[in-house]
């Protein structure tokens, strides 16, 4: 029974390690598409961006025409002012120019504040493709290293594995069974060592009886409380 449960031992210390690996391999691919999103989300940001500039840039442009419009509107009334016959009509192409003139200038306000706008959508662009640029450069270069790290781990979790065939056909079937079936339910842990008569799976105190039991190995002891195998370490 010594050597049943050595190899138990062996054999848990192997999948939990295989557990570890297992997550650790799968890891670098959450991390890339973590990295990925991130990526995609700089890079929405920056089109959603140039979409304002694209706005902006056209209402300026029609504003710009809009007032080239009203400018020869003032200039075709200035000339149909100095063909006034009347001071009446005179004085009425002088009101409506200078309405016109106002009005021009709220519109040559709107193009500054356009142009304003456009050149700080302009800056933002630009700081926007560096970071997006940069990210994508060191993305690039941690791709490279998370394909590695898990092509590592997966060389790793093979490897013990194949260590762990060697193990299960040396253990008896009806031993190896109840292994598992333990070690389902008690998150990976199905052997645990006895210190001074303290179980070291649920941390409490068996008989002193049963702790002689595990102390000789001459059968299977499970622990009364956690039901786990007990295994004394000087036993090794």
């Amino acid at each position: 029974m010594r050597e049943q449960l050595q190899l138990l031992m062996k054999l848990q210390t192997i999948d939990l390690r295989v557990s570890e690996l297992e997550k650790l391999k799968d890891e670098p691919s959450s991390k890339i598409s973590q990295l990925e999103a991130t990526l995609l989300e700089k890079e929405k940001d920056i089109e959603h961006i140039k979409k304002q500039f694209e706005e902006s840039t056209k209402k300026k442009i029609k504003k710009e025409k809009d007032l080239d419009v009203e400018l020869e509107k003032i200039k075709a009334s200035e000339k149909r002012m100095m063909e006034a016959k009347t001071n009446k009509e005179y004085e009425a192409f002088l009101k409506e120019i200078a309405f016109a003139k106002e009005l021009n200038l709220d519109a040559e306000e709107e193009i500054i504040e356009y142009m304003n706008e456009i050149e700080e959508i302009s800056k933002k662009i630009v700081q926007l493709e560096a970071n997006c640029t940069n990210l994508a450069k060191n993305f690039k270069k941690e791709k490279v290293k998370l394909k590695s790290d898990s092509i590592k781990y997966g060389k790793e979790m093979k490897s013990f594995i194949l260590k762990r065939k060697d193990i299960v056909n040396a253990i008896k079937a009806d031993l190896f069974e109840q292994y598992n079936i333990i070690r389902e339910k008690r998150l990976g842990i199905a052997v645990v060592n006895v210190t001074n008569g303290i179980c070291q799976g649920c941390h409490l105190n068996i008989l002193p009886q049963l702790y002689n039991d595990v102390q000789k190995c001459e059968d299977l002891i499970v622990c009364p409380h956690c039901l786990r195998i007990l295994y004394w370490s000087n036993n090794q």
